[in-house]
């Protein structure tokens, strides 16, 4: 039998070699977790997570991101790092209320809904992330997790890449010894999530992924993307 091969999709993305998306999927295996962990949600409780559909136009990093986030939280719970399988949904923006406020609002449960992917433009408007967020303001049990410009994951990402930029326009000129930094340390994000590791002669495991130091000033590691942070205590 010959082999089938389907058109590869020209507008497909690798969303987990983007520097944002490993932060940003912390946060929500984190959030998933910490809500499972309530006394409230384990007598009978709900969990949900959202996604908001965008269009084809504007939206190649919203469809991609929901594809990797629903496919590396199946991978979590057989890792055991994710706690509770919930359920998910892509919906329509017109949706919102109806399946995501109303939903969370019946009686009878404990009801938690993450929206997690969001798109910051729906043909010609472009307040959807906005919109969303108002729309969910009077829910305490409605996280919005979403990134969004100018927070802590895609400021990050922002540095990194002018990072890139300047390394590659002038050349650091080493002023560190690598092997003084072994220890234990913690990575901070500006959107609160932390990561605990250990570096060892300038390696170091984050998120799955391996690194090396880079003997730079000041000292700098390159994200799976290739673009390069540079690190500050």
């Amino acid at each position: 039998m010959a082999a089938q091969h389907r058109k590869a999709d020209e507008d497909w993305m690798d969303v987990r070699k983007k520097s944002w998306f490993r932060p940003y999927y912390a946060t929500i295996e984190k959030d998933i977790n910490n809500i499972a962990s309530k006394n409230s949600f384990k007598n009978g409780g709900e969990l949900k997570i959202f996604g908001i559909a965008g269009c084809p136009k504007y939206s190649k990093s919203t469809k991609y991101e929901w594809t990797a986030l629903l496919e590396d939280l199946d991978a979590a719970i057989n890792k055991g790092s994710l706690h509770f399988r919930p359920t998910c949904s892509r919906i329509e923006f017109e949706e919102l209320d109806e399946l995501v406020g109303e939903w969370v609002s019946r009686p009878g449960k404990n009801r938690f809904a993450i929206i997690a992917s969001c798109p910051s433009q729906i043909g010609d408007d472009t307040t959807i992330m906005d919109q969303v967020i108002k729309a969910m303001a009077d829910y305490d049990n409605v996280h919005i997790m979403f990134a969004t410009q100018g927070d802590g994951v895609s400021t990050l990402y922002e540095k990194a890449s002018v990072s890139q930029a300047i390394e590659a326009a002038e050349p650091h000129q080493p002023t560190c010894n690598i092997d003084a930094l072994t220890g234990n340390w913690t990575v901070y994000w500006e959107n609160g999530t932390s990561y605990a590791n250990t570096v060892s002669h300038g390696c170091f495991t984050t998120y799955g992924d391996n690194y090396q130091l880079k003997n730079t000033s000041p000292v700098s590691f390159v994200w799976p993307d290739g673009t390069q942070q540079s690190v500050t205590a």
